[in-house]
This record gives C-alpha cells, sequence and structure tokens, in this order.
C-alpha cells in the first residue's frame, strides 16, 4: 500500500455548518443528557460500564464459538483469531459499531467510523491494562432497504448493483457483482494500490455459493482484520434462538414502543426530535423467499402486511421460540439484540446512529440489557493538493469555505476590493446618525415622527438597492474569482454536503492505503469534537 506522507489538521465541529444541531449537542455536550444515557460519552465511566456489563452479561460461554463458525470459511489474521479467543475471557469487552452492508463500503464515513472503532479499542487496551478491548463490526446484513446499500459514488460516476426488493441484504446472491467489480477497476485503473484490492474482490466473488454477506466479511476483514476487527452477522441462527424470548417479550408486552413514548415525552421537554419511527410491534419475519416484512395485529391475531398469518399470541410466541431464525428486529430492536449477544461496553456511531439510541436507554432496562456508552465517530475531509493551491492563490485558507459559499465570496472580496469594508462603515455611520435623530425631541415627541419612519424607510429602500448595484459592479469586476470559488465550493461540498457522506470511501483507501487507516486511528479522539481536514499538501491552511 502506499506510504505517501499525509497531513491532518482539526477544526472545531461547531464551525461546520453541515451537523445537525442534535448531534453538535451531543458532540460537544453542551447540555445535560443524562436521562437518555446511562453513562457520558468519556473514557473515565468506562470502568463503571465493565461493572455493569459483568452483571448483566449472559452469554460469555458462548461467544468466542460464535464467532469461530461465522469465521470458519474465513483466513484471518493472528489479531482477529486472539481477539476471538480473549473473548470467552470475563476481562474482554467489545468496542462496537454497525452498519449496513452498503456497497463497496459506501460512502468515506463508513470506513471513518471503523478507524474510530478500532481507535477506541486501541486507546481503550493502552490505558486499561487489566481488561482488553476488541473492535466489532456488527454488519447490518437483516436490512432488506436496497436503496440505501446498492449504491456508491465515486468521483461524478455512481455504480448501482441491481437486487432483489425486500429481500435480507446478506441472503443476496451475487448475481451482477462481477460488473460493479469491472466497473470499480475501470474507474481507478491509475491507482496502484486498486489493482491488489480488486483482484480480491473478483475472489471473493467468484464463489457463488456465497452470499453477500459471506462477500462483505470477506472484504471487511482484508481491509481491516489485521487490526483485529471482528465482523458479527446477525443472521445468525444461534443467535436468534438465544434473543428469542426478547422477541417473544416484544411481541407480549410491546416494550419498545411503550419505553419509547415514555422516552420521546422527556425528548420533548429537551427539545430533541426523535431520530427514529416506532412500531406496535417492532419486529421483521423472513420467509422462505428471503423477504423481509413487518408484524402486524388485528383483532387479537398476528400477520405479516404481506398475510402471512401468525395465528394468536400463544402460536406466534411459539413459532419465535422454534424458528428463532426466521424472525427480525427493526431498527429500535436490534440494538437491544446487538448488546444482548456482544460484551460491548461503548458503540461507536454518527449523529443519527446516536439520536436513535437516545430513545432506547428504557426499553434496555425493562430487558435488563446494559446500555452502552455512545461515542460519536470521527468525521474527516479530504483536500486534493491541486484544490488547496488554488484556494491559497486566492488568498483564502479552507476555513473561509466553513460558512458557505456567500461567506468564502465575501472573504475573497474583502481583501480584493474596498467595497464591503467602505459600505459596512458607511452603514454604520448612516445608523448611528439615525438613532441619534430619532431620539431628538422634535423627531421622538413630534408630529414629524411619522412623516420620519416613512422617508427612513424610502431611505433604507434606496441605500439597498444602491448597494446591491454596487455589489453587482464589484462581483462583475471580479467575475472569473468568484466562479472558482463557487467551482471549489462545490468540490469540497459536492452535492451541498459533507464529502464524508457523498464520495466513496475507497478513493481515498485506494489513494492512500494502510497509511490512511492508520492515521485515522491515530488522530480520533472520542472526547474531542472536531473535524478533520487530511492531505497530502504541506503546510495546510
Amino acid at each position: 500500500m502506499d506510504n505517501q506522507e499525509l497531513h491532518f489538521k482539526s477544526f472545531p465541529a461547531e464551525k461546520i455548518s453541515y451537523f445537525k444541531k442534535n448531534d453538535l449537542e451531543y458532540w460537544l455536550q453542551s447540555i445535560d443528557f443524562d436521562p437518555l444515557i446511562e453513562q457520558k460519552p468519556n473514557f473515565q465511566h468506562i470502568e463503571n460500564q465493565i461493572n455493569v456489563k459483568q452483571k448483566t452479561y449472559s452469554i460469555r460461554h458462548h461467544i468466542s464459538s460464535i464467532f469461530n463458525q461465522q469465521y470458519s470459511n474465513t483466513k484471518v489474521s493472528d489479531a482477529v483469531k486472539e481477539n476471538i479467543e480473549k473473548l470467552s475471557d470475563e476481562r474482554t469487552f467489545s468496542i462496537c459499531c454497525a452498519h449496513q452492508p452498503l456497497l463497496l463500503t459506501g460512502p468515506a464515513y463508513f470506513i471513518y467510523k471503523i478507524c474510530s472503532t478500532i481507535s477506541v479499542s486501541k486507546q481503550l487496551n493502552n490505558k486499561f491494562l487489566n481488561y482488553h478491548f476488541v473492535p466489532v463490526f456488527y454488519c447490518g446484513a437483516e436490512d432488506h432497504d436496497l436503496l440505501e446499500i446498492n449504491e456508491v459514488n465515486f468521483f461524478s460516476q455512481k455504480l448501482s448493483w441491481r437486487q432483489e426488493v425486500n429481500k435480507v441484504s446478506g441472503r443476496q446472491n451475487l448475481d451482477g457483482l462481477d460488473e460493479i467489480i469491472d466497473q470499480l477497476e475501470s474507474i481507478f485503473k491509475f491507482e496502484l494500490n486498486s489493482q491488489l484490492f480488486v483482484q480480491k474482490l473478483r475472489n471473493f466473488s467468484s464463489l457463488k455459493e456465497n452470499q453477500y454477506a459471506d462477500f462483505y466479511r470477506e472484504m471487511i476483514n482484508d481491509m481491516f482484520g489485521h487490526y483485529g476487527l471482528l465482523f458479527f452477522n446477525p443472521d445468525d441462527t444461534f443467535c436468534k434462538h438465544l434473543f428469542s424470548p426478547i422477541m417473544c417479550n416484544e411481541v407480549e408486552a410491546r416494550f419498545t414502543q411503550n419505553n419509547v413514548l415514555r422516552t420521546e415525552k422527556i425528548m420533548s421537554q429537551m427539545g430533541i426530535v426523535p431520530q427514529a419511527g416506532h412500531r406496535e410491534i417492532n419486529l421483521f419475519y423472513i420467509d422462505e423467499q428471503d423477504d423481509r416484512t413487518r408484524i402486524i395485529e388485528t383483532n387479537g391475531r398476528f400477520h405479516t402486511t404481506e398475510g402471512q398469518d401468525f395465528g394468536t399470541l400463544e402460536h406466534l410466541k411459539e413459532r419465535i421460540s422454534k424458528e428463532a431464525q426466521n424472525f427480525s428486529p427493526n431498527v429500535l430492536l436490534r440494538p437491544l439484540y446487538q448488546e444482548f449477544i456482544l460484551p460491548n461496553v461503548a458503540f461507536v456511531g454518527g449523529g443519527a446512529e446516536i439520536s436513535y439510541w437516545m430513545q432506547l436507554r428504557l426499553s434496555f432496562q425493562s430487558q435488563n440489557i446494559s446500555f452502552p456508552i455512545l461515542l460519536r465517530r470521527l468525521s474527516a475531509q479530504y483536500l486534493d493538493k491541486n484544490l488547496n493551491e488554488q484556494i491559497s492563490a486566492l488568498g483564502l485558507n479552507f476555513e473561509d469555505f466553513l460558512d458557505g459559499e456567500s461567506k468564502s465570496k465575501e472573504k475573497y472580496l474583502s481583501t480584493h476590493s474596498k467595497f464591503p469594508s467602505n459600505i459596512h462603515s458607511f452603514k454604520d455611520q448612516l445608523q448611528q446618525s439615525i438613532d441619534a435623530l430619532s431620539q431628538s425631541d422634535e423627531i421622538k415627541s413630534g408630529p414629524q415622527q411619522q412623516t420620519f419612519e416613512i422617508e427612513l424607510k424610502k431611505l433604507q429602500n434606496q441605500l439597498h438597492q444602491f448597494e446591491n448595484k454596487l455589489l453587482k459592479s464589484v462581483q462583475e469586476k471580479h467575475d472569473i474569482q468568484l466562479k472558482k470559488i463557487e467551482k471549489i465550493h462545490k468540490q469540497i461540498f459536492p452535492q451541498d454536503n459533507l464529502q464524508e457522506r457523498v464520495q466513496g470511501g475507497l478513493i481515498f483507501y485506494f489513494k492512500f492505503g494502510d497509511t490512511l487507516l492508520e492515521k485515522l486511528i491515530q488522530v480520533y479522539q472520542p472526547e474531542v469534537a472536531e473535524y478533520w481536514l487530511y492531505s497530502e499538501a504541506t503546510g495546510l491552511e
């Protein structure tokens, strides 16, 4: 992999206008989230979390064999093998992140999230020598929202893999994936780091008996296995059997809906909008065709939205107990499944994930499952060396683009024209004169007050029109430079969004290889709200 040097620079997260209010508040801990979480998101609470997990975790004697079974056909690194073995030890705990199996790892935040998880594990292993921490990627292989899974953007090209609608994603066959890999190779044919990776993908996809979850395990293991990252597939018959009593509780007591409703009242008082919508029954059924459909109740009988009948509550519970592998938790029940199976003490996620986890504290309490510490993942952005030079040539820096395109233009004009400062100075002086005049006895208490206000409104309108004419004249003079700023802004924030949410992570992985992963792991500090800029350019501005 490429060993070229990478330079990193951080900015306070609050300077980035694309983060949502709830996300920033949690990241900054600017308000008290105690009613929605068990432990604050910092390392000083890890030992408290360990104590709670030790009291509630009941399947320690199974966990190593679960992973050994899932990895039975995968060649693993010594680090993965060691971590699987250590999971049976009472002093070993996991640090987990989760996501659907996005096509070719999807947008860059996917890679950043996994690197954040590995980083937390490494930091905790260095800090708490009496314990061992294992990074785990929980693959949302049961998700059936294929529109979120089967597309990825590389520069201006979008790759789309056609899959069957409503099918469990991890059980999909690999038909058509070879064509996607061909397109990937064509896009990155000049990136040396891509060639070996593409060949490995071909090997993984050539085993036609493999399902998509198997392919995904091989890919993630190839990228991150040497860091000891474990891949967990929740579509596991034995794990579902262990979790079946809680699925039975869900259909009988509706504990998710009841507890989420209580939590949403608390969130409303805090001014927080819930991220995920709840259902009366938060459980899916997976049929013989691998279609995943919701379970509902009508007049005391249970059935799927597609008509699969389960009969009475007792009959449904019996089906769950005997055929647990055919039932699947939804977005609000899935976290309980994750924490029931894994010896987990911290969950690493983005703003949206943390928001819906905060709806679930009472649900966890009701089932006696420990609620993990919620850590906000790293957010980052790559700045091309040439783009950095273009920004510098305009007398600007990356930070000047964080407040939006109009602010970038204003900053440029302020350094290349006297117009902005002169007009602002004139308006300030004029306002002072108007304020003084409006307080005079002749205006304040005299018959001319209404006339003054009318004339003042006319003056303000005329001044605004004159200002716009002047601004247009100045902009025309600097038209070429301002268009460059527009183009740069679109490159920094593609689709008017953060780069990490739009551009495929393999762009940057192919460019820098393991050097990028190692630097991301190195710089991430979960207790600091910062946005990272990285580039091969020296002297990042």
